[in-house]
């Protein structure tokens, strides 16, 4: 029996509701650190970090700060003042939205250099500022399509069972998963979608690995990234 280990990776966040209840990143973060699959797993926030209603705020602020210090991994989503606008459109802004985006973090004491393009989309002028700049390029293995309209947890987890079959038969044994914590068929899932890739790695015949520490997941994360 071999270990596969998975981990999570949470994009478009943070979410900047004040009230801890009702905050859907501060939710996560409880669900990550209590659930019934492994208490204490460690997951990566890709974050927006000039988004006024995300990283923008006051609020968005305290809660990378919060995701920081309870030992998850923090990379760089945006770094513009518009919500979810992929690298591709920047232009020549790129640089100084990722520039900003790091200097954010290094001022928080977050210490990060992966970065995650929206929608996965870059092309050579993006790699190449990515590269400029030292970030490393984190994309995915498989993607929830938490995002997709229509989808719901149940398709959302049949999918999942047949994506975890499909990358372990490739050889696979690190998995770099994709959600959104803020997603309507994410946020109150998170603790089910966990057993719904442990139970299809055991049905695989593997035992399934969830980080329990920052260091691991950047271990994951160094292995696969591009830089």
């Amino acid at each position: 029996m071999v270990d596969v280990t998975v981990v999570l990776t949470f994009d478009d966040g943070p979410h900047a509701a004040r009230d801890p209840e009702r905050n859907y990143t501060r939710q996560a973060l409880r669900t990550l650190n209590v659930n019934s699959v492994q208490n204490g797993t460690k997951g990566v926030f890709f974050v927006q970090t000039h988004v006024p209603f995300r990283g923008g705020s006051q609020t968005g602020q305290n809660v990378i700060e919060a995701v920081w210090a309870e030992g998850h991994v923090v990379g760089i989503h945006t770094g513009s003042t518009e919500d979810h606008v992929p690298h591709t459109q920047r232009g020549g802004q790129l640089r100084e939205d990722l520039t900003n985006a790091s200097r954010y973090l290094q001022n928080l004491g977050i210490a990060s250099d992966f970065v995650r393009p929206v929608g996965g989309a870059v092309n050579e002028a993006v790699l190449a500022t990515y590269r400029s700049l030292g970030l490393k390029m984190v994309l995915w293995d498989i993607d929830s399509r938490d995002s997709h309209t229509g989808y719901g947890r149940n398709r959302i987890s049949l999918w999942l069972a047949q994506e975890i079959a499909r990358t372990i038969s490739a050889g696979k044994t690190e998995l770099v998963v994709l959600f959104h914590e803020l997603d309507r068929d994410t946020r109150g899932n998170i603790e089910h979608y966990m057993e719904v890739l442990r139970d299809a790695i055991r049905d695989a015949g593997h035992q399934a690995r969830f980080p329990t520490s920052r260091n691991d997941v950047m271990s994951v994360l160094n292995r696969y990234a591009r830089g």
